[in-house]
């Protein structure tokens, strides 16, 4: 594809500054909302003009801890490893879910997961629910990402940058969720059907 020859004349730490600089120079008034102890105020400095707010750390520490803290400390409690085998319906309407070895009701039930797991455990309550059927009948939710361990870190602290590049997403990663690797970016490539397309290749030959 053409924009792999602009990447391969870069290192590495060129190409994703130039994404980061690119996504600056376009889109001045862009605003992610994050709780104010969470921001990185370097995101913001980045970028004279843009107001952009990103997860100072990764997510999972950052974001889905303090979550899963908050509920086991208001008397919640986290199955981990517990999967879901079916949903209990009664009159139409969802009331609980059954485990391997129990029952439990609730009054609303939260379905987040990934498509395929989704589109087994609603058809074998839904399978002929109108409503459902253009989510029943996706074939996939494609989504293509790039991870690279490294031997140091590629950019200045782990935040999460967004580009109009194909890397639209990335985040150094090795000072929080990888902290036992040296270097560790992650990245989110789009259109994800371009690169799914791609098959097997080498880092260095698309670089």
């Amino acid at each position: 594809m053409r924009q792999h020859s602009v990447y391969r004349r870069m290192s590495l730490s060129e190409c994703f500054q130039q994404a980061r600089e690119r996504f600056c120079s376009c889109r001045p008034n862009v605003f992610l909302p994050m709780p104010p102890s969470h921001q990185s105020s370097k995101a913001s400095n980045t970028c004279s003009a843009a107001r952009l707010g990103a997860f100072n750390g990764g997510m999972t520490r950052v974001m889905i801890e303090p979550i899963a803290k908050s509920i086991v400390k208001r008397g919640g409690m986290i199955r981990a490893n517990t999967p879901v085998i079916e949903f209990l319906v009664r009159a139409n309407r969802v009331t609980g879910v059954r485990l391997n070895s129990k029952e439990l009701e609730a009054d609303a039930i939260l379905l987040a997961v990934p498509l395929q797991p989704a589109q087994t455990l609603l058809r074998n309550s839904f399978a002929n629910h109108e409503w459902l059927q253009p989510m029943l009948q996706l074939p996939s939710l494609s989504a293509a990402t790039i991870q690279f361990e490294l031997d140091e870190p590629i950019l200045s602290s782990d935040r999460t940058n967004f580009s109009s590049t194909r890397m639209c997403c990335f985040a150094e990663q090795s000072r929080t969720t990888f902290s036992h690797l040296a270097g560790r970016l992650s990245a989110i490539l789009f259109p994800p059907e371009e690169f799914l397309r791609m098959g097997t290749w080498r880092a260095d030959e698309w670089l």
